[in-house]
């Protein structure tokens, strides 16, 4: 017992290990029955259970600042794990973490202790867009990368072996992956209702499944695993079913509910030693166990951060002596349950820390920021500039728990209304984050767009998708009418985010049509932008949410386009700005979720990037460097700095306390360089023999093994600023050796202007 809390170990030594000392030792025997005495709160378990390091960082944590701007700079990955998504354990009892939020793959010992990591965002092998699920098997970590839809595999150690492109594999949307018993593996196609049995050299074996809700059919299986027996086990959200490993239907059993064996949002199935399974459930936060012969026996878990609860768990693995290892995605860690009951926790985050998990919503809190970070549960304040402000409301803390909320708004009075749309709800918190009220709702699903909410005086309107309008609420927190309220209904789609534009119209995204509807201030329908005929850059692809500037204009983010889009009041376009990719103005394969207009700043939400784009009058400029032990697929960066705006910028060999135990190293430079409207830049490196050299994730040059070299990139500036990204890797160095360095220098060159932003927007 420590601390009042009921602790079992993975191993026979008492006590709780402290900072980076690790347990060792045999596992305990099964006893299900056994529960523990879960008294503190998740403070006190981040004191007791620091993550484990690994033991170059801690010898060598040298000023790595925890939120230099972050959630907006995504220089840094942050401490912890950053949405946990996917686990796996090999033979030899170590453990895979997908890190989601990192775009990264974590391996921890036996014992707890990090190993390696590797990953990043980006495209191309080892660069990730959004991890789903990982698997092991005895040829490497199969990984699934739904954001680029890809099947990557990796050894033990993170180093790449193979890519499968889903398309080649006739996979329409990659869920959950399985191992074989031969190396192969399972995957589910969520939307192509059926699995697929890849080989070790990645052609496919077998393929079957058809679509619909009878036995035997599938309905957007979400995870895979087989069985001892042999036969394949598929998952969907509301049951699971049997299959032989030809396709050959043998038991369904599971529906909608809370009771034993029943599902609200299945995510994971996991088989263990003894013949059953293990399946998590995002929405009621907990396992269910299940026998060999299917039938459902206990619950494990429950909502909560305590040790041994969860919130919003996803994948679930288990080891060789039933083990269960979930990612309790909503706490921000890995847990590991001994006999169902809590054993220890790998990777854990704060409870506040300053990182966002998959954010979806965001919204003007005064000169500050409220943003839905639906990865973590919770909704945050941030500055406008980035700077961490705390947790407004958060999961775990009963009557107002958040499970995954993707809506969020602020009403006039300070008060914040929270779209849970997991758990079907509408919560109300005070200012200070007191909890007031909650409503059940019937209509918003659990889509991955933001559920949009808009205050009124008395009351509030909600987008309801499934009933395909606008649900206005009473100040009581009953449904009162629809809109729009002349007698249109089925007009709207799947209507997203809502404002009210300066002339006190409505302007609703829906990203089902693929345009903003605009109703009257009495509900009444008044038109749609863009008009059919309307130019080809006009049209907008699946517009999640819109905001409304001081000067009438609307901004749109238009997801399918990754951008955003800014119509005059008259519904024609003024302008398009932001783009596809991983840089400081780049959003994921998913787009814009969200915007919100604070003082002088348009901030938009990057969920595949995790993090929150502003885009200003005066962009911020200046170079962030960072050097790394090794390869900047290793890891965090062990010193960062910021560098003032200049067009000259000299990269050195790090010293040796920065590099790693080889003696090698590497340094990243991103920069944003002011310039001249309608300018370009011509960019200029010279770098020392020896050195391999990326520009925006291309070698460039390669003197590896040769003298000095050159290279010349041109670049044009977007909006007065060129975006830069440069990555050095320097070889094996002698103590003490810095006299190498790369340097890079700017020259403008002018070209004629192509660009338009609105007038909020000019430079």
């Amino acid at each position: 017992m420590c601390g009042g809390r009921a602790m079992v170990r993975r191993s026979g030594a008492a006590g709780p290990r402290s900072g980076d000392a690790a347990q060792s030792g045999g596992r305990r025997a099964s006893v299900w029955s056994v529960r523990a005495a879960v008294v503190s709160m998740l403070f006190l378990a981040a004191t007791m259970w620091v993550p484990a390091r690994s033991v170059r960082a801690q010898a060598a944590d040298v000023g790595l600042p925890l939120h230099p701007a972050w959630p907006i700079d995504p220089s840094d990955p942050p401490p912890g794990l950053h949405e946990p998504i996917g686990v796996a354990v090999d033979a030899g009892g170590r453990t895979f973490v997908a890190d989601t939020g990192n775009a990264r793959l974590l391996a921890f010992d036996d014992d707890g202790r990090l190993v390696t990591t590797w990953g990043r965002h980006g495209e191309g092998n080892g660069r990730f867009g959004r991890l789903r699920d990982i698997a092991w098997s005895t040829t490497g970590l199969w990984v699934v990368d739904d954001g680029l839809e890809k099947i990557e595999r990796f050894d033990s150690d993170g180093r790449f072996q193979m890519a499968v492109r889903c398309a080649d594999i006739g996979v329409l949307a990659p869920a959950g992956i399985g191992a074989g018993a031969d190396g192969s593996v399972w995957v589910a196609d969520g939307l192509g209702d059926r699995v697929v049995e890849v080989t070790r050299s990645g052609a496919v074996r077998r393929r079957w499944g058809r679509s619909g809700d009878a036995a035997g059919a599938l309905s957007g299986p979400v995870d895979v695993a087989l069985a001892a027996d042999g036969s394949v086990v598929v998952l969907e959200a509301y049951r699971w079913q049997r299959f032989t490993a030809d396709g050959a239907w043998l038991q369904s059993r599971g529906m909608a509910g809370r009771q034993l064996g029943q599902f609200q949002h299945a995510w994971s199935v996991a088989i263990e030693p003894g013949g059953g399974w293990v399946i998590s459930d995002r929405a009621v936060h907990r396992l269910t166990r299940v026998d060999a012969r299917g039938v459902a026996q206990a619950f494990v878990g429950g909502p909560g951060d305590d040790l041994g609860r969860l919130l919003d768990p996803r994948g679930v693995a288990v080891d060789g002596a039933g083990t269960v290892v979930v990612a309790d995605l909503g706490n921000g860690r890995v847990q590991r349950l001994v006999d169902g009951l809590p054993g220890d926790v790998l990777g854990h985050s704060a409870f506040d820390g300053p990182h966002l998990a998959y954010p979806l919503g965001v919204a003007a809190d005064g000169a500050n920021l409220l943003v839905a970070d639906t990865g973590r549960s919770r909704v945050v304040r941030l500055d406008a500039a980035g700077r961490w402000l705390g947790v407004l409301a958060a999961g775990g803390r009963l009557p107002g728990l958040l499970s995954a909320p993707d809506g969020i708004a602020r009403a006039d009075d300070g008060s914040v209304f929270v779209a849970d749309t997991l758990r079907r709800r509408l919560l109300h918190f005070a200012s200070d984050g007191r909890y007031l009220s909650g409503i059940d709702i019937w209509g918003p699903s659990a889509r991955p767009v933001r559920v949009g909410l808009l205050p009124l005086a008395d009351g509030l309107l909600l987008a309801d998708k499934k009933a395909h309008a606008l649900i206005r609420y009473d100040a009581a927190g009953d449904a009162t009418s629809s809109w729009p309220t002349d007698n249109t209904a089925g007009l709207l789609g799947h209507p997203s985010g809502l404002t009210r534009l300066v002339d006190g119209r409505l302007a609703i995204a829906d990203w089902f049509q693929r345009v903003v509807h605009v109703l009257g201030a009495d509900g009444t329908y008044d038109a749609r932008w863009p008009a059919a005929d309307a130019p080809e850059e006009a049209q907008l692809s699946d517009p999640t949410d819109v905001a409304a500037w001081s000067d009438g204009s609307l901004l749109v983010a238009d997801a399918g386009h990754r951008r955003l889009a800014a119509f005059a009041a008259d519904g024609t376009l003024r302008a398009s700005f932001g783009r596809g990719g991983a840089g400081w103005d780049g959003f994921g394969p998913s787009g814009p979720s969200a915007v919100a207009v604070v003082g002088d700043a348009l901030v938009a939400v990057d969920r595949d990037g995790h993090r929150l784009l502003v885009f200003r009058e005066s962009p911020t400029t200046g170079w962030r460097v960072s050097d790394f032990p090794d390869g900047w697929l290793g890891g965090a960066p062990l010193r960062v700095r910021t560098l003032s705006d200049t067009l000259a910028l000299t990269l050195t060999l790090p010293s040796t306390a920065l590099r790693g135990d080889d003696g090698s190293a590497s340094t990243r430079a991103e920069g944003r360089v002011a310039l001249p409207r309608g300018t370009a830049v011509r960019l200029t490196v010279r770098v020392p023999g020896g050195v391999r050299m990326w520009h925006d994730g291309s070698v460039v040059v390669d003197a590896w093994t040769s003298e000095a070299a050159e290279h010349t990139v041109v670049r044009t500036a977007v909006g007065g600023t060129a975006t830069i990204e440069w990555e050095v890797r320097w070889p094996r160095a002698a103590p003490g050796e810095t006299a190498r360095a790369a340097v890079l220098t700017i020259r403008p060159i002018d070209l004629p202007s192509a660009v338009y932003l609105p007038t909020a927007l000019q430079p």
